[in-house]
């Protein structure tokens, strides 16, 4: 993982989110899989949030 590597502040932040993210696909998925489609946008509209918010984190410590 990336922050094995770097052992950072920064890297432990972002592999928090990527692993958030992935959680939240991951339950998606299953609801998707067991039921109807009930909920689909909302989940997208997190996990989209969540890399938005990603980014502009990361762009701003960038720019420091």
């Amino acid at each position: 993982m990336l922050s094995s590597i770097l052992k950072s502040e920064r890297a432990i932040a972002v592999n928090i989110s990527i692993m958030r993210i992935f959680l939240i696909m991951g339950k998606f998925l299953e609801k998707r899989m067991s039921g109807p489609e009930s909920g689909t946008n909302q989940i997208f509209k997190v996990v989209f949030e969540r890399l938005d918010h990603l980014k502009e984190i990361l762009h701003a410590e960038i720019l420091v």
